[in-house]
């Protein structure tokens, strides 16, 4: 069932946490990334957007489950989630990490756990960026399928039309 775009205007951009846009979660045997947007956002030349100062409100509202890894790969899974944005005319790709790495000295590392522990173990969660504080987009209309990749994972697309309010 397809979400109203209207919807997603009330969507806190930056949260964790599920939402009425998110995806439903599947079976607790799924691994792997999804995502919801709206199929059409309006955008005008020149505003400015939310405390990063986008030029358009793009909301991506997402879920994962992924087993860990061991040893683990990043500080946090954010850091390896990347979020990417192809016009279809074009073919011209946009990405970006949804955080940058932590600049800051990590602790020490301890010892993993050993892979027979972490074998069984996963994670699962919610995230709802707004793809025009990451993702560097030219400020005119185009249409773009989106879609989230870590490592050799990729989430579903989803299009996206970027329609300029006159």
């Amino acid at each position: 069932m397809a979400i109203p775009d209207e919807m997603f205007k009330n969507i806190q951009t930056g949260s964790l946490e599920p939402n009425p846009c998110s995806p439903k979660e599947p079976d607790a045997s799924f691994r792997g990334i999804l995502i919801n947007a709206p199929k059409q956002v309006t955008f005008k030349k020149g505003q400015s957007i939310g405390r990063l100062g986008a030029f358009a409100m793009i909301p991506i509202c997402g879920y994962y489950h992924l087993n860990v890894p061991s040893p683990p790969k990043y500080n946090n899974i954010f850091e390896a989630m990347t979020l990417v944005a192809i016009n279809t005319e074009t073919k011209k790709m946009y990405a970006k990490p949804m955080m940058e790495p932590d600049t800051v000295i990590p602790p020490p590392r301890r010892e993993p756990p050993p892979r027979e522990v972490v074998a069984n173990i996963s994670v699962a969660g919610y995230f709802n960026p707004n793809l025009a504080d990451y993702v560097t987009l030219p400020q005119v209309p185009g249409i773009y399928d989106i879609h989230v990749e870590l490592e050799e994972m990729k989430s579903n697309s989803v299009q996206i039309k970027l329609v300029e309010e006159k």
